[in-house]
């Protein structure tokens, strides 16, 4: 693999450039603010070799919350 490539990503199967912004699933404890929402992501685990576009993630969790993302093999 190049080393300007950091890896495929998992929506689109384009690769995720070093300049890209990337993102990850993750396993982990999300602490809650007084506010609501969460504050801060503790003990966070990413999934083995699985690395995605932010663009992709985004249009995933917009789809997905319009009830239509489980129409797709996203994952």
């Amino acid at each position: 693999m190049r080393p300007e490539i950091r890896g495929h990503c998992a929506f689109c199967a384009k690769p995720v450039r070093r300049h890209e912004t990337a993102a990850f699933r993750i396993r982990g404890f999300q602490i809650e603010r007084k506010g609501g929402g969460a504050n801060q992501i503790v003990g966070a685990e990413r999934h083995p070799n699985r690395i995605y576009h932010e663009t992709c993630v985004r249009s995933y969790v917009r789809k997905h919350a319009r009830g239509l993302a489980d129409q797709e093999a996203m994952f």
